[in-house]
């Protein structure tokens, strides 16, 4: 299976965290780290969480990979551009 197929799901205290990219090198990692990417991780996650845990419609939060993603820019847009792009705006 190609390793942009293949999605980590971590599940505890009521939570359920998919990471976009798995075992890499940073800088490989935020290489392949696309709009399209984040797209195909949030719907595999949507499909697993209802098919296998049957929780359907979840909340889905999308975070990224700078803590300061969300402080308006001030340390840069990349975060925001590719949630955008991949249509979470929230």
């Amino acid at each position: 299976m190609p390793e942009d197929e293949v999605f980590l799901m971590l599940v505890g205290a009521g939570l359920r965290i998919v990471h976009v990219t798995l075992h890499e090198r940073l800088f490989d990692a935020l290489e392949r780290i696309t709009p399209v990417l984040i797209e195909r991780a949030i719907r595999t996650a949507n499909q697993c969480i209802g098919v296998i845990l049957g929780i359907h419609r979840p909340k889905i939060g999308v975070f990224g990979i700078n803590p300061h993603a969300g402080e308006g820019g001030l340390f840069g847009d990349d975060d925001g551009q590719d949630r955008q792009a991949a249509g979470w705006n929230g």
